[in-house]
Formats: structure tokens, C-alpha cells, sequence
């Protein structure tokens, strides 16, 4: 039997032999099972060779994306974070290996800095494999994602950490490979289409099926329980038989994909073939053999036999033995298939299709290390790698082996130092691995070569070799002239050092080459540069100034003075841009720097802030401005109201007529409509004057802002974000005009993004902070309000204009919006300031003194409700056509009337009320009478008789303050002109209920 033992499927034939003389029915049952149970090895040994080899093509590619990603990571650009570098990088790497999807560098809140190709998502934090390599601080694989680059197709993700010199991540390097090309690994096999192969993430979530079937195996979704439970966590290949999401039961094959071999698996490669389609073959022979078994038994016995062992047996031992040979790397193979029809034919053919393109991709790879190899030797550093057990130097690049020679195979302190009798004592390796022995981050340092003399700027870290063997990877740059250039220099500096560091003004000194030298406190603090950091560079780079008027570059200084060599003093303040973007208006002079013969070796340029000078002189400029308009405001407001008094009352007793037709009451309700928006230009331009001074009550602008901000963005393409701290101080507002305010800025918001955009309204406490205007009282504390928007933005030449009465960049904008607002701030002893950048958006600020009253609750009391009753009522006017229409309202209202042309009148009629024991209820005073008594004095009259009386003050305008602090001089409410009948039937209302506070 020995002689015939050729594993189990010699066996299963031998078996079959001995079957054969048993009854003609028990030989046909008994092949039809041998026929399903072959079938079904086959299938094995198919789907664990197919899932073997994704999973060696798996492996391949994340060790190709490590070596990639690590060796990125030690470039000096990408250390720096040289952004404008990184790009050119990534994109050189990208055309190089076509696998790869993109390649990007995050900082560590997952912005996206630099990307070897455009996109538009910039922000990757959400990402499992950048999450990890930032916790863990090494190369970490991702889970399933839809590529943000180009079409949105399934892809792997990995990200390599850059870690600082303490080992802490300062960037995240990623890159994705696309999982497309497993759909041309399956296309290759030729296999049915209910057969597929799969690839699933650590969670047991689909990141590839195919072919796809998005109803009932879509990717991104989890696998089916039983499926996944029988994988779950395997470290080794398995098998099994199960029902598919699909309800098609079929042979299931798996391997896990692992980083290293201590990982857990992170990937799972699936292959699946339908139980019927193996079986199907078998169950045909069974039916064909019970209708041939009399005649044709002992002949298919010795043919399966002779077939079996040339058709199955020498072909599944040629593919185990081809399976040998690429788990063993050698992708050698016969020219031509040894079986070339059937399914171990096409599996045969798949399997040479399969070493071809591992070879290309090996091919790929050895290309890959040939141009990085050429990268590394186009750095102007010297780059080496050295074995951290054996010193023995594994690489050097043709920098390095121009500066020390080629020394590849030698022991680095043998060759790169001299008189070393061991390793260095100052060695790198140990600050270079954790307690664990694993790598750590990067270690730099500056030193001097025993040979060379020459001194180089180190960076030093240990990875992880080809081999699975730790090596030092260094990169060393030649800083030799650097160090003479710092010494030359160190003395100069340190004689000028306490000079500079006492003057108040800027100060700067360059050589004749315009490089700066040297810098003051001052200078570092107006142009954002320390002075490490802008020495050697140019004036220009550092001392960037523009014309405050056009914004064109100023012409460098240095190079007028080198002219004339003479001391030039700028003619008008000029526009200095820090390092951050910070505008400051300076003033400068520049001095040559003459040795001990006369000739200039430098020049020294001094400058200072005149920023809050010239603010202050705008300011004065536009209050200016606008108090002229404001007096020309004040003297129309009054007249104006009168009339307007007069042409809405008599329009709503008109109403009040039930006779008109209903084309009469149209066309009067649409000069109603016309009066009432007539007075809100009124009352636009009484902010102008002093007659518009606010009525301030202590009130929260949280509440108001949300009001306003809900009404003016609603139904609309703009988003709008508040952001309050809980404890905002209170503040002394108008709450009607500081919501104009509100409205007015956030229409101009909206009005600077056409095509929808985000408005940040946000507020904050501000402690002691000065105001910059000396007419504007100083407050302890104040409360700032904050409008961003990121519309158009504001030239910087019209910033001084936009506060000026009827000048506007809108088109829709009549002008006098931010004019309104500015006047309003400014009478609320505030100040209000804008910042904006051309095509980034604009800032207004609002600084208001904060309160030291709590604020009002923002659940009023709810009146009690009373029955009207009949009120008497004095009006004092001097206006005969408004005494008359008030009174008809009131008596359309139910109340007795009683009139008077002047205070002395008034006291008359109100003395006469008494003495009849008919006291008045209530007064209505006008302010001003041209000519005879007032308000104002009459009340003090009227209180003397009556401390009880209820008063109320009637006005258009007033350069009295009375409007603004009606209680401090007796008065008990306010009632502006023009007067609507709704006004007085609400403080009628508000009288019955014993409450005429406003």
C-alpha cells in the first residue's frame, strides 16, 4: 500500500478501488460523496493559497509605506516643517510610486500643512491611523476610510509620527494606498462570479468585496456575527463552511495581516467560493453514474484513477510546491502552466499571473530604494546608517563619502574618528532607545570631527533596518562657517548689547549687504523677529514697510543711506508688517555706521510706534465729523416730529372710521406705513445729535445679541457662532439703539458675503483696559463684543473712512449704518474699532464700561390684568394742531381731556381740578415750549401741589439730558414724538396697572 500512498487524495482513490466491488449502488453513492469531499479540498487549498498570497502582497505594501513614511520623517524639511519643501517632496515621491494615494504632513490637532496633492478636507484628526501614531509615537496602520483625494475609493492608511528631540510628536506623516488593486489580483484569477475575495479591517469592518455587492455586502460595514466571531483575533489561516450576508453558503478562507509578529492581527484577507458551485460537479457525476453504473463501472474506476492521479494529485502537489517557493521569496516559475483547463488550471495560470506581478512590484520596490537612495545623496548633509550592536557602517550617501570617504563595511569609530581605541565615549546610541530597548525620538547635537575639524549640526535616531535589526540613522550638516561667522560676531554684539537693550525706540544694524547684525528688545517686539532669528537675514525680510496709503513696499532704507551716505529720515509715517501679520504705523531714521577710517561698514536704523497717536488723531477727526452732522440732526429732529405727530394720529383716527371703504383704508394704511418708517430715519439721525442720548438701563448683551443675530441670519446661506463666558459682566446700554448695534453690524456682515459665509459674534470680559480717545471716559472694566466675518474684507485705505455719514462700500448701503453705530457707541462711553484684510473678512470690536448693577431679569413680571376705567387727563402742548389730535385720541379712548398751550397754563388747570375735587390722572408735558414754560420746570411746580402726581414727558428732541434721566427731575415716563395711538393706549394700560417705568 506504500507503494500507492500519495497523501489524501491517493488515499481517497485507493479507497474507491476497494469500494468498487461492493454493489453496484453503494460504488455510485460512495463516488458521489468522494467526488463532493474532493471537491471541496480542492477549494481549500484554492482559497488559503489565494488569501496567502493577499496577505503576502498586503505585507509587502505596509512595510514599503513604513519605509517610506520613517525615511520622510528624518528629512531636515520635514523636521522644520518646510512646508513649500514637504509639497515638491511629496509630490517627487508620488510620481515615483503610483501605489501610494497621496502623501500629507499634520501637525498634531490633524491640519493638514503640506500634501503632495491638492485637496480640499484639511483636517485628518479624525482618523484611527493618525490618532494612534500620535498615542503611540510610531508607524501605525488605519482603519477603514473612503480616500479624501481624487475618487472617493476604499483605501489603507498609515501614518509615521516626527517626534522632537524629547521624543514627542511634532507632525504626523500619512499616506493611503488604494485597495483597487486587488480588483485586478481577482479579474486575474478568472474565478466565478459568485466567488470573492475580501479584505476587512481589525474591527471586522468590509474595506474591500469583490466583486461588489453593495445590497448585500456593502464596505464600510461589518461583517456578518458568526463570520467574524469564527476570525476574530486568529493569528494563523483558517477555514470554515458558513452562510454568507447573502444567504449563499460557501468555503470560507482567512488570514490575518500583522505589523510585527507581536502585533495583533490588523487586517484580515477573506476568499469565498459557493458551497453549490463546488458541490454542483460532484452532484452531476453521482447522476450520470446511477444511470451508467451497469454498464460503465469498472471502466470509470480505472479512468478516475489514471485522471485522478494525473489531473488532481501531480497538479495540487506542482501548486503546493509553487506555493513553497513564494513563501520562500523565489518568484521563479516554468514559462508555462502545467494544467491548462479547469479550475486548478486557472488557479495555476492566476498563480503565474500572481508571481509576475510580485516580481514587478519587488522590481518596483528595488527602484524605489534606487531613488531614495539617489534623494538622500542630492542632500547637502552627510547622511550615513550604522549597526547599533556591531558599528559596522551599513550606508553613506555621496555627500558623506566626499567629506570622509566611502567607508561602507567599516566600523564608524574606526573611520570617522581617530585615536578611538572602542566606541566613542560621546556615542549617541544610548539616548536613542527607551527602557524597553525600542526607538525614541530624535537626538541632535552639535560636534566637531576628530579628522575632519570641521563642525556639523547632528541628528541622530535609531530605526528599524530592512533586516528587523536597529540601526542609527544620521544626518549631519557642515555649520563650520556658520561657527566662524558667530564668533566673528559674538563680540560686536555683546559691546552694542547693553546700548540697545536702553534705548526706547526701535533699533536695528546691518552690514553694507543689508543683513541684520543686531536688534533691541523694541525691534523684536515690533517686528515679531528675536534676534537669533533675524540675524544674517535681509532688512527686508525682517523690516517689512509699506506706504500707509497704497500699500506698496517702501524702498529699503539701508540702500538710501549706502547712497548718500548720509543720516534720511522719513518723510511720513509708514506701515510696518511683523511676522504675524501685526500692522504698526511707524516713524524711522537711518545713520550710516562709519569705522576709524570714514567708511560706511553699516547702517543703524531707529524707529518707533506712533500708531496710537495717529488713532488718536483719527478718532478726534471722525467724532468730529460727526458731531457737526449731529447738529444739524438736533435742529430738524424737533419740527420734524411735530409734523409726523400730527400726520400719523390724524391717519389712525381715520382708521378708526368704520364709513371707508376698503380701497380708503388701503391707500391710509400705506401712508401710515410710509409716516412710521419717516420716523425711524428720525430717529437715525437723532443719534447724531444730543437728543438721541441713550435711556441706559443695566442689561446682559447676550440676550440681545442672540435677538438680533436670530433675526437678521435667519433664511439665510449665512452660518452664524456665538461664543459667551458664563460670568459677562453686565453693562449700562439703551437696549433699543445698542441693538441697532447689533443689527447694523451683522447686516454689514452679510452684506460682505454675497455668497454665504460664517459670522463669530463672541464677547469677554476685559479688565482695566485704557480707552484711546481722551474724550472718552476710562472704565475699570469693560465688556468687549467681537463681529467676525469672512466676506470681502476692507481696503486698507478706506478703514478711516467707513465710520463717515453716507460713505459705504455696499452697493445696497445708504451710508449712514456704521456711522449710527459709531455715534451710538460713543454715547454709550464706548469706543468701537474694526480690523479687516482684503479677501479674508473684517473684525469690529465694541468696548462698552461694564456695570457694577446686576442686570435686569429676563423674565419680567407679568402685570396683573385690570378692567380699564376712565381717566382724566392734562396735555400740555404748544402745538394747537397736536393738542387737538391728542385729545381726540384720548377721547376715542374713553378719557377725559383737559388742555393747556403752556406750563403756567397747565399749573391753572391742574390747581383747578383739585379745588373741585376732580384731581387730573395723568399729565402729558411737552419738553420745550419756544417762549413760555417748559416741561422740565413745570413738573417742579406741579409736584409741589401734588408730590404724587403722575407726569409724563412728551418731546421730539431735546439738548436737554431730561429724555435720557426722566426720574432724576420728576417725571415718571417718557413718550417720544411722533405718538401712535398704540403708544398711548399702552401707557394708559401701564398707568391702570400702577407702573409707568420704561
Amino acid at each position: 500500500m506504500k507503494s500507492i500512498d500519495m497523501g489524501s487524495i491517493g488515499k481517497n482513490l485507493s479507497l474507491l478501488v476497494l469500494i468498487a466491488v461492493l454493489p453496484a449502488l453503494a460504488i455510485i453513492l460512495y463516488t458521489g460523496v468522494e467526488q463532493r469531499l474532493h471537491a471541496i479540498g480542492n477549494t481549500r487549498e484554492q482559497v488559503l493559497l489565494v488569501t496567502h498570497t493577499m496577505a503576502e502582497i498586503q505585507t509587502d505594501i505596509d512595510r514599503s509605506a513604513q519605509q517610506i513614511l520613517s525615511t520622510l520623517a528624518m528629512l531636515p524639511q520635514v523636521n522644520s516643517l518646510d512646508i513649500k519643501s514637504c509639497n515638491t517632496i511629496f509630490k517627487a515621491v508620488l510620481g515615483q510610486n503610483p501605489n501610494l494615494q497621496n502623501i500629507t504632513l499634520t501637525n498634531t490637532q490633524g491640519e493638514v500643512l503640506a500634501s503632495g496633492l491638492s485637496f480640499n478636507y484639511s483636517n485628518l484628526k479624525d482618523r484611527k491611523h493618525f490618532q494612534q501614531a500620535l498615542e503611540r509615537k510610531k508607524f501605525s496602520m488605519g482603519e477603514y476610510i473612503l480616500s479624501r483625494v481624487g475618487k472617493k475609493t476604499p483605501a489603507i492608511a498609515f501614518a509615521y509620527p516626527v517626534l522632537d528631540n524629547g521624543g514627542n510628536p511634532t507632525a504626523i506623516l500619512t499616506t493611503s494606498i488604494s485597495l483597487a488593486r486587488f480588483s485586478s489580483f481577482y479579474d486575474d484569477l478568472e474565478l466565478d462570479e459568485d466567488t470573492f475575495i475580501s479584505i476587512t479591517d481589525h474591527r471586522g469592518v468590509r474595506l474591500l468585496y469583490y466583486p461588489p455587492r453593495e445590497e448585500t455586502n456593502p464596505v464600510g460595514k461589518s461583517i456578518q456575527a458568526a463570520a467574524w466571531k469564527a476570525c476574530s483575533r486568529a493569528l494563523t489561516p483558517g477555514i470554515f463552511m458558513e452562510k454568507g450576508s447573502d444567504g449563499v453558503r460557501r468555503i470560507f478562507a482567512y488570514r490575518p495581516v500583522q505589523l510585527s509578529s507581536e502585533a495583533t492581527p490588523e487586517f484580515y484577507m477573506w476568499t469565498g467560493i459557493p458551497e453549490a458551485k463546488v458541490l454542483g460537479p460532484a452532484n452531476a457525476i453521482l447522476a450520470r453514474n446511477l444511470l451508467l453504473m451497469l454498464v460503465a463501472a469498472a471502466s470509470a474506476l480505472l479512468v478516475s484513477w489514471i485522471m485522478g492521479k494525473k489531473a488532481l494529485i501531480t497538479p495540487i502537489k506542482e501548486l503546493v510546491a509553487m506555493a513553497g517557493k513564494f513563501a520562500k521569496g523565489d518568484l521563479e516559475i516554468p514559462e508555462k502552466p502545467a494544467f491548462k483547463s479547469g479550475e486548478l488550471g486557472t488557479l495555476t495560470q492566476a498563480l503565474h499571473d500572481m508571481a509576475a506581478s510580485l516580481a514587478i512590484n519587488r522590481k518596483s520596490l528595488e527602484q524605489n530604494e534606487t531613488r531614495l537612495r539617489l534623494l538622500m545623496d542630492s542632500l547637502d548633509a552627510v547622511v550615513y546608517v550604522k549597526d547599533m550592536d556591531t558599528h559596522d557602517v551599513l550606508f553613506i550617501n555621496q555627500y558623506g563619502k566626499k567629506q570622509i570617504g566611502d567607508i561602507t563595511g567599516t566600523t564608524c569609530w574606526q573611520t570617522m574618528q581617530k585615536d578611538q581605541n572602542g566606541p566613542c565615549s560621546f556615542c549617541t546610541d544610548k539616548y536613542l532607545l527607551d527602557d524597553q530597548g525600542d526607538p525614541q525620538g530624535i537626538y541632535t547635537w552639535e560636534f566637531q570631527n576628530t579628522i575632519t575639524g570641521r563642525w556639523y549640526y547632528i541628528r541622530d535616531r535609531a530605526i528599524k533596518w530592512i533586516d528587523g535589526r536597529l540601526v542609527r540613522l544620521e544626518i549631519a550638516t557642515d555649520i563650520t562657517e556658520k561657527k566662524e561667522t558667530d564668533a566673528k560676531i559674538a563680540e560686536e554684539r555683546e559691546r552694542l548689547a547693553v546700548t540697545l537693550r536702553s534705548i526706547g525706540d526701535g533699533v536695528i544694524t546691518t552690514d553694507t549687504q543689508s543683513r541684520i547684525c543686531l536688534m533691541n528688545t523694541v525691534a523684536e517686539t515690533l517686528t515679531g523677529w528675536s534676534t537669533t532669528q533675524a540675524a544674517g537675514r535681509s532688512l527686508t525680510e525682517i523690516f517689512n514697510i509699506v506706504d500707509m496709503t497704497t500699500d506698496q513696499a517702501c524702498k529699503n532704507p539701508v540702500e538710501k543711506v549706502l547712497a548718500s551716505g548720509e543720516t534720511i529720515n522719513m518723510a511720513s509715517p509708514m506701515t510696518l508688517i511683523s511676522k504675524n501679520g501685526d500692522r504698526k504705523h511707524i516713524a524711522d531714521s537711518a545713520s550710516p555706521i562709519l569705522d576709524m577710517q570714514g567708511n560706511v561698514t553699516g547702517v543703524v536704523l531707529v524707529f518707533r510706534d506712533v500708531t496710537e497717536q495717529l488713532c488718536t488723531e483719527q478718532e478726534l477727526r471722525k467724532i468730529t465729523k460727526l458731531e457737526s452732522i449731529g447738529v444739524l440732526a438736533g435742529g430738524i429732529a424737533h419740527d420734524y416730529n411735530n409734523i409726523l405727530s400730527a400726520i400719523i394720529g390724524n391717519i389712525q383716527l381715520t382708521l378708526m372710521d368704520s364709513n371707508l371703504t376698503d380701497r380708503t383704508q388701503r391707500f391710509i394704511k400705506q401712508a401710515l406705513d410710509a409716516s412710521l418708517r419717516a420716523k425711524n430715519l428720525t430717529i437715525q439721525l437723532l443719534t447724531f445729535s444730543k437728543g438721541g442720548r441713550p435711556v441706559k438701563k443695566t442689561a446682559s448683551l447676550v440676550r440681545l445679541i442672540r435677538d438680533f443675530v436670530d433675526s437678521t441670519c435667519r433664511a439665510s446661506n449665512i452660518a452664524c457662532h456665538c461664543s459667551f463666558p458664563d460670568d459677562l459682566w453686565p453693562v449700562e446700554i439703551d437696549r433699543s439703539q445698542m441693538g441697532q448695534v447689533v443689527q447694523k453690524l451683522i447686516q454689514n456682515a452679510c452684506n460682505a458675503m454675497p455668497n454665504g459665509g460664517t459670522i463669530e459674534v463672541s464677547c469677554q470680559n476685559v479688565r482695566s483696559s485704557p480707552t484711546k480717545h481722551p474724550d472718552i471716559a476710562p472704565a475699570s472694566n469693560r465688556v468687549e463684543m467681537s463681529i467676525k466675518d469672512t466676506g470681502v474684507g476692507i481696503a486698507e485705505n478706506l478703514l478711516d473712512k467707513i465710520f463717515d455719514p453716507y460713505f459705504s462700500t455696499n452697493q445696497p448701503g445708504r451710508g449712514l449704518g456704521l456711522a449710527i453705530c459709531h455715534s451710538i457707541v460713543t454715547q454709550h462711553n464706548g469706543q468701537i474699532s474694526v480690523k479687516s484684510t482684503p479677501g479674508k473678512g473684517s473684525t469690529f470690536t465694541v468696548h462698552l464700561p461694564a456695570s457694577t448693577q446686576r442686570s435686569e431679569s429676563t423674565t419680567q413680571r407679568k402685570k396683573s390684568v385690570q378692567e380699564a376705567r376712565k381717566l382724566r387727563i392734562l396735555i400740555m402742548d404748544d402745538e394747537e394742531m397736536l393738542r387737538d389730535l391728542t385729545r381726540a385720541m384720548l377721547t376715542d379712548l374713553g378719557h377725559d381731556t383737559f388742555l393747556a398751550k403752556d406750563g403756567v397754563e397747565a399749573i391753572e388747570v391742574y390747581k383747578k381740578a383739585m379745588d373741585n375735587n376732580t384731581p387730573i390722572d395723568l399729565t402729558i408735558m411737552d419738553l420745550t415750549i419756544p417762549g413760555g414754560m417748559g416741561g422740565k420746570e413745570a413738573v417742579q411746580k406741579l409736584l409741589k401741589i401734588n408730590p404724587k402726581a403722575k407726569v409724563i414727558v412728551s418731546s421730539g428732541y431735546s439738548n436737554d439730558p431730561v429724555m435720557a434721566d426722566f426720574k432724576a427731575h420728576g417725571f415718571c415716563a417718557t413718550l417720544s414724538k411722533p405718538s401712535r395711538l398704540a403708544d398711548f393706549t399702552d401707557l394708559i394700560n401701564r398707568f391702570t396697572d400702577q407702573d409707568l417705568t420704561i
